[in-house]
């Protein structure tokens, strides 16, 4: 690739940069100032209400809250000391996150064992994750491209060439949309509890491996499927 070309590259990618540093600021800021607010107005209520703490106390409390959470806590009084994170299950979940490259982050090792491990483990797992999503995706695009010819060449006889290959690329993405997105983004509706936006968006973030770990599937069907066999095994 050409220098001038590289050039034209990055200012297109700090340009959209600022683009998008923009919208986000502005989409976002108000709600974080709403939160902000909620915040100091319930610890003050917590500090008036309970004379007996101190700010100290109640700062140490706060942070030990977050904290925990930042550990992937759920800290909800009826399982917060009978569920695990780390349990072989949700373990292979996150395993799964690594050599992916999805990496949510509503959870990661803490300990140096657990670091040191994941170097080797993600440097190995991530290209053989690759070549298996690469192996796959040139069988399905290996089949799709011969359906793609064979409709395109059957409906040629009745529109132009031009429309019959725009036709079938249409079919192709809306096909895509729905297996990849739609159908996905239902199942999630149903078994998470989450609104139809919110699993749209999870699927989306989930399916490009941005992973940004805000909404991650944990307390419906699929944590039980990767939890509760070893969990029971466990208790055996």
């Amino acid at each position: 690739m050409k220098g001038k070309v590289v050039a034209l590259l990055g200012i297109l990618n700090l340009c959209w940069l600022l683009i998008g540093g923009g919208v986000f600021s502005a989409l976002e800021w108000q709600n974080e100032s709403v939160q902000r607010v909620s915040y100091e107005g319930y610890r003050s209520r917590l500090l008036q209400n309970y004379s007996c703490l101190t700010e100290e106390e109640v700062t140490n409390f706060i942070t030990a809250i977050v904290t925990a959470v930042n550990a992937g806590l759920t800290l909800d009084n009826s399982t917060a000391s009978d569920t695990s994170n780390w349990d072989f299950g949700n373990s292979i979940f996150f395993s799964s996150t690594v050599i992916t490259t999805i990496g949510y982050g509503h959870i990661s090792p803490s300990t140096y064992g657990g670091q040191a491990f994941l170097v080797p483990y993600a440097l190995i797992g991530i290209p053989l994750c690759g070549l298996m999503l690469n192996g796959i995706g040139e069988n399905i695009g290996g089949y799709v491209t011969k359906k793609k010819e064979q409709y395109k060449k059957r409906w040629s006889k009745k529109v132009s060439e031009k429309t019959a290959g725009v036709l079938v690329m249409l079919i192709l993405f809306l096909l895509f949309l729905v297996f990849m997105v739609l159908i996905p983004s239902a199942i999630f509706l149903a078994l998470e509890g989450w609104s139809y936006h919110i699993s749209i968006y999870y699927s989306f973030v989930t399916l490009t491996t941005i992973g940004f770990g805000d909404y991650v599937p944990g307390e419906g069907f699929i944590s039980c499927i990767l939890s509760t066999p070893w969990k029971n095994h466990a208790e055996i």
